[in-house]
């Protein structure tokens, strides 16, 4: 059955493999690291700052993406 749904030759199969856990692994952390942050955060500010927080992080992105980009 899974062969019908991924094209994937014999060769390619330890690549594709080897792929798939790098991409498994940074989501993992990322969602790992994700919760530690927010808990550290709350666990110094109310609740009531998390909005703030993360439109001060969206500027931030967003002039890192100005000044990178000239």
């Amino acid at each position: 059955m899974l062969p019908r749904f991924f094209d994937v030759r014999p060769e390619e199969r330890l690549l594709t493999l080897a792929a798939f856990l790098v991409q498994f692994g940074v989501l993992a952390a990322h969602t790992i690291l994700e919760t530690g942050r927010d808990a550290l955060f709350l666990a110094r500010l109310p609740a009531a700052q998390l909005p703030w927080m993360y439109l001060a992080i969206a500027r931030a992105g967003c002039t890192r993406h100005v000044v990178a980009g000239r």
